[in-house]
């Protein structure tokens, strides 16, 4: 049998050889597909990767614990998107100013416990009646001109906890601690887009008409996705009053909450300060869970939900690459079955079985797809190493992605070659002597 499967194997790598610029070109939507798949699953494994270096980070320095509306239960990609960004949970979030009061107020044995909530609106660029954020063209010296008059920005309503729970780095002020109600903490790049310089202090931002004046400018954020699915770098911060006076009441749809202890911290630890915290919430929300508390890698539950989601939507669109090179495949396996019936009728005539037919044309389409698999697998690989310089975190590749992407090109060329194969299998012998091309 081995010795049969060498043969095959030869028989097919010398078909690919003879025809090296038709094998090309069969192979192309199959190494177009393999190759986009790659990437995808490559960078959403990078993203995942830098994600949980983040909370890994957090609860090594301190126990991080985070409080969020209990999303939906319905399982649908749709809901998966809506539940993953803060903004999803916009107007149906069940925490309250009362609660973050709550958890500041509780008191640990040994070091100290802050809470800060996350009320977030996207601005939409505009006319002037509309949501928009615009450089203050009436300050600042000639050198600092304005690029940008206005552009969709980030609106975060927090406390100055936050910066001691995402341990912010500050370039010029003090995070949200001005004793002027209308003022705000921006962003590294809402500071460069808006002024072109990070030395923004005592500019004014105008935000729904109203100016602000800038207070504190946040260093440049070296991992901008975070858990908070947020982008903090593209951000104007403010306190919650001043976000109540300007887009009216708020729900908050997240709080972040850190223990900052004496004694090294330890998931145990932080679990059990998790499930206190959910036990003195749960009276002011009628004992109904309307809210999770979630600790360590559950804070990323939804996240990698919707990059999940988001990877196998565009995988699915990538495969119809694959699906255009299986028929490619087969559509070439008939010519050369048709091209080869002679051939056929001699192996038949000395001995060869419909199963060794079959299995000859077999192995010339999975052949044909192996490569195009294997040299998709390396372009997507090569490529996602290049996407590198354009996005803030590295490709993940696993033996799981390429012995998928191997599994799928094998599956295609099975699948597409089956057809051929029996074709070829099921010709009558005496009739292909007869044929002559």
């Amino acid at each position: 049998m081995s010795w049969l499967m060498r043969t095959h194997f030869k028989t097919a790598t010398d078909f690919i050889k003879k025809n090296r610029m038709r094998s090309v070109l069969t192979v192309l939507g199959i190494t177009i597909g393999v190759a986009s798949i790659t990437l995808i699953l490559t960078l959403a494994g990078g993203v995942r990767r830098t994600l949980g270096e983040q909370v890994e980070t957090s609860v090594e320095t301190g126990g991080l614990i985070v409080l969020r509306p209990k999303p939906l239960d319905s399982g649908s990609l749709t809901d998966i998107f809506t539940t993953a960004t803060l903004q999803g949970g916009f107007g149906r979030s069940s925490l309250r100013q009362s609660d973050v009061d709550t958890i500041n107020e509780l008191k640990l044995d040994e070091g100290s416990l802050k809470a800060a909530p996350l009320i977030i609106d996207e601005t939409i660029v505009g006319s002037s009646g509309g949501d928009q954020v615009a450089a203050d063209k009436v300050t600042g010296p000639t050198p600092n001109k304005i690029t940008n008059d206005k552009f969709a920005a980030n609106v975060i309503s927090t406390t100055e906890n936050l910066q001691h729970i995402l341990d912010l780095q500050i370039l010029e002020g003090d995070f949200l601690a001005s004793p002027r109600p209308a003022s705000v903490t921006i962003g590294h790049d809402t500071a460069m887009r808006l002024f072109n310089t990070t030395e923004a202090i005592g500019k004014s931002v105008f935000l729904r008409g109203r100016s602000l004046l800038v207070t504190c400018v946040l260093g440049k954020i070296d991992q901008p996705i975070n858990f908070n699915n947020v982008n903090l770098d593209d951000s104007i911060f403010l306190t919650v009053p001043t976000y109540e006076s300007l887009f009216g009441s708020a729900e908050i749809q997240q709080i972040n909450v850190k223990a900052d202890r004496t004694a090294a911290p330890n998931p145990a630890a932080t679990q059990k300060l998790a499930d206190r915290i959910k036990k003195v919430l749960l009276p002011g929300h009628y004992n109904e869970e309307s809210f999770e508390v979630l600790t360590g890698t559950e804070v990323l539950k939804s996240t990698n939900d919707f990059l999940e989601g988001i990877s196998t939507a565009m995988s699915i669109v990538a495969a119809v690459s694959l699906l255009v090179g299986g028929i490619g495949i087969m559509n070439i396996m008939l010519v050369s079955v048709s091209e080869r019936t002679r051939e056929i009728g001699i192996r038949k005539a000395v001995g060869a079985s419909n199963r060794h037919i079959m299995l000859q044309f077999m192995f010339e389409s999975l052949v044909l797809s192996l490569i195009g698999g294997i040299i998709g697998f390396l372009l997507g690989w090569a490529a996602s190493w290049l996407v590198i310089f354009w996005t803030p975190f590295q490709p993940v590749m696993t033996w799981q992605i390429a012995g998928q992407m191997l599994a799928a090109s094998a599956i295609v060329g099975t699948i597409f070659g089956m057809y051929p194969a029996l074709k070829a299998s099921r010709k009558n012998p005496i009739e292909s002597l007869r044929y002559y091309r």
